[in-house]
């Protein structure tokens, strides 16, 4: 039977706690493929109107 490791739980809780905290109308896009040191791209928004800025984001989940 394959196991899901403690390391992965721990990655996705800290990914869910980040995207908790952000305003609602923020746009959260992970990444498809296994980057090291960016898992999020975040999009900023004001209201319903894009503002072009965006950030990314390493999670480092203990």
């Amino acid at each position: 039977m394959i196991k899901r490791t403690r390391t992965h739980e721990i990655d996705t809780l800290a990914v869910r706690k980040i995207i908790s905290e952000l305003p609602v109308d923020w746009i959260v896009r992970g990444q498809e493929e296994r980057d090291y040191g960016i898992d999020l791209t975040i999009e900023r928004f004001d209201g319903q109107n894009a503002t072009g800025d965006y950030f990314l984001v390493q999670v480092k989940g203990t």
